[in-house]
């Protein structure tokens, strides 16, 4: 039925330049006007928060669903990282056997039937989200044709449109019947669809961007889509006379931190371009991520408690009626799925930290949730009205709306971040006294017929405290196995110069390269040993780890001393630090070159690959990944036992310059160490765990089996979540697993622990 309303539209919109307004195929369950959402006949504030399904394990759910209902949001939203559904590549663009979406229908399931929350979906195909590939399959990669120049993904190429059509099939065939259109009357569901993700950040031709957004526009149409289609950061959608864009609304993106007043401009730019659509932020700061030898986001400014309600009462007092925070609940980055730079833990200093914790931000959008139950559809349906104003110091703003009744709802601000303010506001023919802390916000609600403004309702209203989490004693690991890893034992032949994405391998873990060779009496000054994208190495020649060269121009090569006539071992640590969540995504990883080369005299800067022999090398994981070190206790004689410091108090952050350096001399590629323990018996009311680390060097976590991120010498992050759901009790052992690589010839682990997360709410 929709297709035909599609080409009614269609046929509508050709006959008019201007822009036309979305065409709603069943306008009693969701429309919007030039004002606000009405969502089942009603005008609607949307007040949603990000929680990502995949950044959280499953049977924690519910307890972060009831966090966000509580909290007083109607909606929630989520990407939809096509990588994590579809991690085995396809026979073809017709094949959908590998797509793997029954995690996210659950997710909305839980979502709209046991918590009676809205769904915003956001399936990319590009999603950045701090998230390996921005959410791009790596396999994909392959398929750019050859000689493409530019970035390829997110272009209007045919084969990669062929692709992400085929994403799109997938996805919208999963998401069709939990859209509100689909639903029960009166029953929440899914109640937009984005396409794309600031696709102004991409550059390119607004022919190449307009290009990608109508194939994946119509795709979702004949997936049987829906609701009405948004985006953000997208110019072409904004005014668009195309009879498919005109159709779509765009949103705006904000992390201003402290400047807040800077977003104003972009919302009247909005406006003016999309006056046939209400004002939505897509992405309202909730806090920020945390990049390796930075800061953990609990530390960077302008992500309070305070600058999360001044920002959102100053976009409400300029027309916003739709927002969502980003985060709301931050979440992990398990596995190795995070970039380059990000963090293991992706906590965002959101309202709802990566542990389910509750602090003063949660509490902040919890007022700002209660206020909007009571005066949301006000709000939505109120018009802005030029006052002038004058109060007791200049940093004191005051801005006014009416609503529909005639209601007078007043904007003050404070816009120091340092000291309070108090004192009295006067507009012609009314005044009233205000007490603003330092960055405070407030809102006072003046009925149509009440003369004394200081009468009025002054909102948020304040929270109840938070009750004091549970907690539970420290328990400490004094000794832990240890075990030698210098490559697997089941390799293939690898090839030289091509990247592993066209090999079949697709994640981040280490890869060995090895090899066994004779050398003549002319051969083996040095080794020439290039990877693509400059990737970390590791090198070991007859069991010595070997430095490179001094000096950037012979960063390259190894000199080889100790080379023998016969039997040569070579064996090499090759790190994919991740991949790029924006950007060129595709960039390759793997070994370009192994070259056995003499080496003359002094190395000259400029040094260009040298004339050598090509070795012939072995590409397999690590010995302790094939054999799941990491899952299974330690048996035989090659597993030592090594004793761990008890008494250091153990840092839960490092800065890059202070993050200990000391450690054993590196003879290996890799060390394993694997740790026991038991936890007490489990209670009703059960503390969320960490687990602190002090170690020299980088590598990977797990837990009972499960990885549960990387760790990176630089820091800042030593504390790591332990999901309670992973986590055994009564008795049952725990294991813990760590793979370190040496950092400047140096490796070491000195120190763990397990104990429950300090109290949120004084953070």
């Amino acid at each position: 039925m929709h297709k035909h309303l599609l080409a009614a539209a269609i046929a509508f919109s050709c006959l008019s330049t201007a822009p036309a307004q979305q065409k709603f195929i069943d306008a009693k369950r969701i429309r919007y006007d030039g004002q606000c959402f009405v969502v089942k006949d009603k005008d609607t504030f949307i007040y949603s928060g990000a929680f990502h399904y995949f950044r959280c394990p499953q049977p924690l759910w519910a307890d972060r669903f009831a966090k966000i209902k509580a909290a007083g949001f109607n909606t929630v939203e989520t990407y939809i990282p096509w990588n994590y559904h579809e991690q085995t590549e396809p026979a073809n663009v017709d094949d959908y056997s590998q797509v793997k979406l029954r995690e996210c229908q659950e997710w909305i399931q839980m979502a709209i039937d046991r918590f009676g929350l809205n769904v915003i979906v956001r399936p990319g195909p590009y999603i950045c989200s701090e998230w390996d590939s921005g959410g791009y399959p790596q396999w994909l990669m392959k398929y750019k044709p050859a000689g493409f120049k530019g970035n390829w993904l997110r272009s209007d190429d045919p084969t990669y449109l062929a692709w992400s059509r085929h994403w799109y099939r997938a996805v919208s065939r999963a998401l069709e019947r939990f859209q509100i259109t689909r639903r029960p009357a009166g029953k929440p569901g899914v109640i937009m669809f984005q396409l794309e993700n600031e696709y102004d950040y991409e550059g390119g031709s607004d022919e190449t961007h307009i290009g990608q957004l109508k194939a994946l526009m119509q795709q979702a149409w004949d997936g049987g889509i829906e609701v009405p289609f948004v985006t953000c950061w997208t110019k072409q959608i904004r005014g668009s006379t195309d009879s498919l864009l005109s159709m779509v609304m765009d949103s705006c993106n904000f992390y201003p931190r402290w400047d807040v007043d800077g977003t104003a401009r972009s919302l009247t730019k909005l406006k003016t371009q999309q006056p046939n659509a209400p004002e939505m932020v897509m992405e309202l700061q909730g806090g920020w991520f945390s990049e390796n030898g930075g800061k953990l986001a609990e530390d960077q400014a302008g992500i309070t408690a305070a600058q999360i309600n001044n920002l959102t009462l100053f976009c409400i007092q300029n027309g916003v009626t739709a927002l969502n925070y980003y985060m709301l609940f931050g979440g992990t980055n398990f596995g190795d799925r995070t970039p380059p730079n990000i963090t293991t833990s992706y906590d965002y200093f959101a309202p709802i930290r990566e542990d389910g914790g509750l602090g003063e931000k949660y509490r902040a959008v919890s007022a700002i949730g209660a206020m909007l139950k009571e005066y949301g559809p006000r709000l939505a349906r109120s018009t802005p009205v030029e006052i002038n104003a004058t109060t007791n110091d200049p940093s004191v703003k005051v801005a006014l709306r009416f609503d529909t009744t005639g209601a007078r709802i007043f904007f003050i601000r404070n816009t120091s971040r340092t000291t309070a303010q108090a004192g009295e506001a006067t507009i012609p023919g009314m005044s009233f006294h205000y007490d603003l802390p330092p960055f405070g916000s407030k809102i006072l609600y003046v009925p149509k017929d009440m003369t004394d403004a200081d009468k009025g309702t002054w909102l948020p209203k304040p929270v109840a405290e938070l009750p004091e989490p549970p907690t539970a004693p420290t328990v400490r690991v004094t000794s832990a196995m240890r075990r030698y890893d210098d490559g697997g034992t089941h390799g293939r032949d690898a090839q030289l110069g091509v990247p592993v994405a066209a090999q079949g391998i697709w994640n981040s873990q280490y890869l060995t390269y090895t090899d066994t060779f004779n050398a003549t009496a002319d051969e083996g000054g040095a080794l020439w040993i290039k990877s693509f994208e400059n990737q970390p190495l590791l090198v070991r020649l007859n069991g010595t780890i070997l430095p490179p060269a001094a000096g950037d121009s012979a960063k390259y090569f190894y000199p080889a001393t100790g080379i023998k006539p016969k039997g040569n071992r070579l064996e090499i640590l090759l790190e994919n630090p991740g991949f790029a969540n924006g950007g060129p995504m595709d960039a390759p990883r793997g070994l370009e070159n192994v070259l056995l080369v003499p080496l003359i005299g002094k190395l000259q800067p400029g040094t260009m690959i040298p004339s050598g022999r090509q070795l012939k090398m072995s590409m397999a994981e690590l010995q302790g990944e094939e054999e799941r070190w990491f899952d299974h206790a330690p048996a035989g004689e090659v597993w030592q036992s090594v004793t761990l410091d008890g008494a250091e108090t153990i840092q839960r952050k490092v800065s890059a310059g202070d993050a200990p350096k000391d450690g054993d001399t590196a003879k290996h590629l890799a060390t394993w160490y694997s740790m026991e323990l038991l936890l007490p018996t489990k209670s009703a009311n059960e503390p969320t765990r960490r687990l602190l680390v002090d170690a020299t060097g980088s590598g990977f976590i797990y837990l009972n089996g499960r990885q549960l991120g990387r760790f990176w010498q630089q820091g800042p992050q030593r504390e790591y979540y332990l999901p309670e759901s992973w986590l055994n009790y009564d008795g049952k052992d725990n294991r813990i697993a760590i793979c370190l690589r040496p950092v400047n010839g140096v490796e070491a682990l000195r120190a763990a622990e397990i104990s429950p997360y300090p109290d949120r709410r004084k953070e």
